[in-house]
């Protein structure tokens, strides 16, 4: 957000209320800039090559979770919690506060909608873009950012078109040259849509082509390392293990990617794989397996995805 600061006395005023809020909230953006190594994701030890479940005792009473995204300052996170059938979701968030992670609770910018799931931190840590469906919405789930400032996260804005559309978006993600990768079923059916800014310009909303589309099935929940160097997704096309694996694409050396690659079974079951999503030091993949009976967090070293370059 621009906004012109009043000077008052050689001190911008604005510096002077950031510096107050500060104090009053007992040194909370100090404390997540120094929080120790080992209280990163809420205190769990980091996975090998094998997907391992994510399971710290503050997430423990949630039978179905969802996308947790953790600050790049490593200080904050916001949770996503489901139920079975996706029928409910709502964002939850825990701060890391006086040498301990506090106890999930409502993301306040997130309790006026219907919906609200999969939170995506900008690099700086500055902007939260997530999933949400505004109550009488008529375009169903959209895009939605917040900012943060001093005196924490601001109210949700809309994200405009082409990104937005009338029908369904899920799971943004966007890399370093600015392009975002998401999910929408605007064609009739979930497939993996990027858009590319123009300058001057509204960004070109695209289809991602074959090999990664997949004509007759569904595909979606993008995740791309922000060099560009891997694509996860998900999908339902024939040949994998369960109704949604996760599969992995390269760079083809022309612009666009190579066959996908199923991640296999030390990866994927029976059960529906979804929802890739990398930590901000990009050590580490994440991604949920969803059962009838419960929602759970799965990581794995990035080195596990690395091996599968042809």
């Amino acid at each position: 957000m621009n906004r012109r600061s009043t000077q008052f006395g050689g001190i911008h005023l604005l510096t002077l209320l950031c510096a107050l809020q500060l104090l009053v909230s007992g040194g909370a953006s100090a404390a997540a800039g120094t929080i120790p190594r080992d209280a990163f994701y809420l205190g769990q030890k980091p996975p090998g090559e094998k997907p391992e479940r994510f399971t710290p005792d503050l997430l423990s009473s949630i039978p179905f979770l969802g996308i947790v995204a953790f600050a790049p300052r490593g200080g904050e996170c916001f949770i996503t919690v489901d139920d079975a059938s996706y029928s409910t979701q709502k964002l939850l968030t825990s701060r890391y506060l006086d040498g301990a992670w506090t106890a999930p609770e409502p993301a306040a910018f997130s309790t006026g909608f219907e919906k609200a799931a999969e939170p995506f931190y900008s690099a700086d840590g500055k902007r939260l873009t997530f999933t949400a469906q505004a109550k009488d919405s008529k375009t169903g789930m959209d895009f939605w950012t917040v900012d943060r400032s001093c005196r924490g996260w601001g109210s949700p804005v809309r994200l405009p078109s082409p990104i937005n559309s009338d029908a369904n978006e899920f799971h943004f993600c966007r890399v370093l040259d600015g392009t975002t990768y998401f999910l929408s079923n605007r064609s009739g059916s979930a497939q993996v849509y990027r858009a590319r800014q123009k300058r001057g310009a509204a960004p070109e909303v695209e289809l991602v082509p074959a090999p990664v589309l997949s004509v007759g099935t569904y595909d979606g929940d993008p995740c791309v390392a922000p060099d560009g160097r891997f694509l996860v997704f998900h999908s339902g096309r024939a040949g994998g293990f369960g109704a949604v694996d996760l599969y992995v694409s390269f760079p083809d050396g022309k612009g666009e990617w190579t066959p996908p690659v199923n991640l296999g079974a030390d990866f994927n079951t029976a059960d529906d794989e979804y929802g890739a999503w990398l930590s901000p030091d990009g050590k580490y993949l994440f991604f949920v397996r969803h059962s009838p009976q419960s929602g759970e967090l799965y990581w794995v070293s990035i080195s596990a995805i690395e091996k599968l370059r042809r």
